[in-house]
């Protein structure tokens, strides 16, 4: 080759690739519940089995503290729920729930409630394949609160949820 020559270098062909169109349509409604119907998700069944209010909270012989006491304007709901394990397996169960008012106010669970309704109190925690776990949990909502929703979410990513009409 004479000096000097430049040696052409392919340049690469760009083939244009095809990508297909993914579209997430959602299937699923949401449809509420009510107080003694039981939602079923992947791992758990739940079930409201009631739902009760009270100015106060105060189990006899409480040896975690004083009772809970409702403040002005304010009540407690307690929700008595229980959850099934219908995996093959043991699942961890977690409390991240909560209530929410028609006007989309949103309400979690109140400590001093949870402290006074003492070994009633629904706990997460492991549930062996095909136990039930029942308990409470209690809020303090509003007494003027209107249409209230309790939100359970059936599984730690939150992608599962049961929804019941409680008032």
């Amino acid at each position: 080759l004479p000096q000097n020559t430049e040696i052409p270098t392919p340049k690469p062909t760009i083939t244009p690739s095809i990508i297909p169109e993914i579209k997430q349509e959602s299937t699923s409604k949401v449809k509420a519940l009510n107080i003694g119907e039981t939602a079923i998700g992947t791992n758990f069944k739940i079930t409201v089995n009631g739902v009760r209010s009270a100015d106060r909270i105060d189990y006899i012989d409480n040896i975690y503290g004083p009772p809970a006491v409702a403040t002005e304007g304010k009540q407690y709901f307690i929700i008595d729920l229980t959850l099934e394990n219908i995996s093959p397996e043991s699942q961890y169960a977690s409390v991240d729930t909560e209530v929410i008012d028609e006007e989309g106010y949103s309400y979690s669970q109140e400590f001093y409630g949870f402290v006074a309704l003492e070994d009633k109190a629904l706990k997460s925690g492991e549930i062996p394949q095909s136990m039930k776990r029942r308990g409470e949990i209690p809020y303090l909502i509003p007494k003027d609160a209107k249409n209230l929703k309790f939100l359970y979410k059936l599984d730690l990513l939150g992608k599962e949820m049961a929804i019941f009409n409680i008032s």
